[in-house]
């Protein structure tokens, strides 16, 4: 099988610590930010790009219960990019 965890499961159960500018920089953040107003992690398709050409996408393992508290650390002016870019990311994650 070729499904592995993500930092979110790997961090069930304790703290994940992120980078402000890797969120900037990041294409998760939606999922990110659904995961704690869900209390729940699931498994992502992989894109097309990640996926081999004699791959065959199959079904996915249901959502897993999450309990995880984000500390997101980065300067000033990160902090107010992201707030910024995203008025409900300062709502979720401050």
């Amino acid at each position: 099988m070729q499904i592995k965890p993500g930092s979110l499961h790997k961090a069930n159960g304790g703290h994940l610590v992120l980078q402000a500018r890797d969120l900037i920089m990041s294409d998760q953040v939606e999922a990110l930010k659904r995961a704690p107003r869900t209390a729940r992690v699931r498994f992502e398709h992989y894109t097309q790009k990640d996926v081999p050409q004699d791959t065959t996408m199959s079904l996915l393992p249901e959502p897993v219960p999450l309990s995880i508290k984000l500390i997101v650390i980065g300067t000033p002016g990160e902090f107010y990019q992201l707030q910024a870019s995203d008025e409900e990311f300062y709502n979720n994650f401050f």
